[in-house]
């Protein structure tokens, strides 16, 4: 993934929130992950010669898997939608 799209789905977080077509679970889910990483106590500790960061990289690495498959279908929804148009009136001659 290029850093260009890493940019862009940070921007994309508050949409996420906001986006009333997000599951409620996955925006609970993606809380708890945010407030996992925050949080100072871990599963594993990172003390554990760096073992304690797999942790945390794994469930990072999940919320980045939610975010991203929301933004390409918002995406997707947005490009149907442009090539769509609305309200034209027209007639047909024979």
């Amino acid at each position: 993934m290029n850093k260009l799209l890493v940019f862009e789905l940070i921007r994309y977080i508050p949409s996420f929130f906001k986006d009333k077509n997000v599951p409620i679970y996955e925006k609970i889910t993606s809380i708890l992950i945010l407030l996992y990483i925050i949080n100072p106590f871990d599963i594993i500790p990172e003390t554990l010669f760096g073992v304690g960061l797999i942790d945390d990289g794994l469930i990072l690495l999940y919320f980045y898997h939610i975010i991203k498959e929301n933004y390409k279908n918002t995406n997707n929804k947005r490009k149907k939608q442009k090539n769509v148009i609305e309200n034209v009136e027209y007639n047909v001659k024979d």
